[in-house]
This record gives structure tokens, C-alpha cells and sequence, in this order.
């Protein structure tokens, strides 16, 4: 699988039109480039003239003791449900029959997506709309967070219930998850402009947190929250990059499990 996707014409056309009508970017100012508003707060920028390093965002990261605006609708992310998780698979028991073994991996892609979309909901959901309600500009937001609601709606609403529906409801009549992938592979050129857009993005969260004190406050208050995990905005932003090689890993683990002769090999082979 990769950024670039491929071609269409697997797709079905009600399928296409709808998920083309939802998934795109959300408005125009998504397509903008660059932040033309001043920065607030702190006037004296003269120390500002060179890049700031990423890795040093002024953003500390949170204390689990500190307080701050609780959101209730989100369920906090656990450590565990961090993505390197893969090699759970490979501790399956030899006795395990051929079709078992395939079941606990399309089980940890489903577990792996689950994580991943509460993650793109606090991105989107949660920083994204918290820092717009306390007024940072948009072309601010729209430089951070690139297209960061059209990933999310494209997961919550389409990949993550297809995943769930196959594995948790069909899979004793169709055991397969390549002609899922092979579908919806298209939308993921969606990722191509998050990653080419991803060291502005650390840069402006990097000059927004040293110049701006309201910037700075509303994040710190956000990584505060059981939701954020114990983690930096800049850790969870980092997210997406990383999604599509760990999708790669686990069609590779799970084609090594998969018949030649299998109905779900070409199109899963297709995909790594």
C-alpha cells in the first residue's frame, strides 16, 4: 500500500461518489498555503529569526496529576494501544490452525484501526477545534493540521465499519480483508499531502507555542486530559506518517499466511 494510492476503477460508482462527496478537502481554506495573520502575544520576535528545532516545542509534556477541561465524549487512549503491537501476532501458538492464524491478524488490523481513529479524532476533533474556538487564525489551523478531517472522516465513516463489519460479522462466510483494502486504496493519496505538508506543520506548531501564549495555554490543556495519553501534540500529529507502513507490515505477516491458491492474495499482495 502506498501514499500515492492507485488506480480507480476498482471502485464502485455509488461508493466512489459518496465517499469523493464527503472525503476532500473540508472547505477552501484547506487548500491554502502559508500564514499571512501576525502572531499573537509576545511582540518581541527578534530571537525567532532561525528555524526552531522540532523536537523542542516549548510544550511540556503533561503531568497525569495536572488539571484541566475535561472532555467527556472522548475515551482515553491507552499506552497499549500503541501500534507496534504487530509482533502480538507472531506469538500465536504453533498449534494454531492456518485459518486462526489469519483471523488474529485481520483482529489486530481492526484493533490497530480502532487506535489509530481515536487518535485522528483527537487531532481533528479535539486540538483542531479547540484551538479555532479560541481564535488562532485559520490559515494557522489549516497549516497545522493540513487535511487532517478529511483522513479522520475517511476511516471513522468507511475503512474502520468495513474492517469491523468483515472481521466481527462475515468472516465465517467470507474470511478475506484484500478486496476491502484494494477498494478503498484509492482514497489514501489523501496521505500525500499530509506528509508533504508535515515539517511546516511542526514548524508553525514550534513558532505558535514559543509566540503565543493563548497557543501555547490551549494546547497545554488539551496534552493535560486522560485522552492525550500522556503525549505531545507533536507525537500524535506524527501519527498519519506513520499509518501507512504499519498497514504494510501487517498485509506482509498476514500474506505469509495466506494460500497461493487463497481468493484474498492478489488483492492483499496488491496492497504491500
Amino acid at each position: 500500500m502506498h501514499i500515492d494510492g492507485s488506480d480507480n476503477g476498482g471502485l464502485d460508482n455509488c461508493m466512489e461518489h459518496d465517499i469523493t462527496q464527503r472525503v476532500g478537502c473540508i472547505n477552501d481554506a484547506d487548500c491554502e498555503q502559508g500564514s499571512s495573520h501576525k502572531l499573537i502575544d509576545n511582540p518581541d520576535t527578534s530571537q525567532q529569526n532561525g528555524k526552531i528545532p522540532n523536537r523542542d516545542s516549548g510544550i511540556d509534556s503533561p503531568s497525569c496529576t495536572a488539571e484541566g477541561e475535561v472532555f467527556p465524549n472522548e475515551d482515553a487512549i491507552d499506552e497499549e494501544d500503541h501500534y507496534d503491537s504487530v509482533t502480538e501476532t507472531e506469538s500465536v501458538s504453533c498449534c494454531c490452525s492456518e485459518a486462526q492464524k489469519l483471523l488474529n491478524i485481520a483482529k489486530e488490523l481492526l484493533h490497530t484501526e480502532e487506535a489509530y481513529v481515536k487518535r485522528l479524532n483527537l487531532l481533528d476533533q479535539v486540538f483542531c477545534t479547540k484551538l479555532t474556538e479560541a481564535g488562532i487564525p485559520q490559515d494557522v489551523i489549516t497549516g497545522i493540521f493540513s487535511n487532517i478531517s478529511s483522513i479522520y472522516l475517511f476511516h471513522d465513516k468507511f475503512l474502520l465499519p468495513e474492517l469491523k463489519t468483515r472481521i466481527t460479522g462475515e468472516w465465517e462466510s467470507t474470511p478475506r480483508i484484500g478486496d476491502i483494502l484494494q477498494k478503498l486504496a484509492p482514497f489514501m493519496k489523501m496521505y500525500g499531502e499530509y506528509v508533504k505538508n508535515f515539517d511546516r506543520a511542526m514548524d508553525l506548531v514550534n513558532t505558535w507555542t514559543q509566540r503565543s501564549s493563548q497557543f501555547k495555554s490551549v494546547v497545554q490543556n488539551i496534552q493535560k486530559q486522560d485522552v492525550c495519553g500522556n503525549l505531545t501534540l507533536q507525537h500524535h500529529m506524527l501519527e498519519p506518517v506513520q499509518r501507512i507502513p504499519r498497514y504494510e507490515l501487517l498485509l506482509k505477516d498476514y500474506l505469509k499466511k495466506l494460500p497461493d491458491d487463497a481468493l484474498d492474495h492478489k488483492d492483499a499482495e496488491s496492497k504491500t
